[in-house]
């Protein structure tokens, strides 16, 4: 079975922004409102520190990446249930890494278990 294989390019920011607001709308509003924020954080602090943009950028990007990264996650899985192993082929990452974010997304009841094959299960979005 040959899987399909997404680019590896890093999108823009508006481009996770759409694929979160698609694919969990209330994640869509919660980052909308941390966006909102940044302009606050770039003012001092209580003891009269400024943040650079850089640490801000460090900040945002990972929140953004994980929650896009969970996205795809779904995105992919769509109606077929499908291996940690196979996820991370389609979105070419490593297994590691897609195994920490189907945990979240299982704690967060937007992935279940559909079926054990061969004593790995493979998931389906709830």
């Amino acid at each position: 079975m040959e899987s399909e294989k997404f680019e590896l390019e890093q999108p823009t920011r508006d481009e996770m922004m759409a694929l979160i607001e698609k694919q969990r709308p209330d994640m869509g509003e919660k980052l909308r409102m941390l966006l909102d924020k940044e302009s606050f954080l770039k003012g001092k602090n209580v003891y009269g520190e400024l943040y650079a943009d850089r640490q801000i950028n460090i900040c945002y990007d990972a929140i953004f990446e994980t929650e896009y990264l969970r996205c795809r996650i779904l995105e992919v899985i769509g109606d077929e249930a499908l291996s940690v192993k196979q996820i991370a082929e389609k979105l070419g990452k490593t297994p590691g890494e897609i195994l920490w974010e189907v945990v979240e997304l299982r704690r967060k009841n937007l992935l279940g278990i559909e079926k054990v094959d061969d004593r790995t299960p493979l998931y389906r979005a709830s």
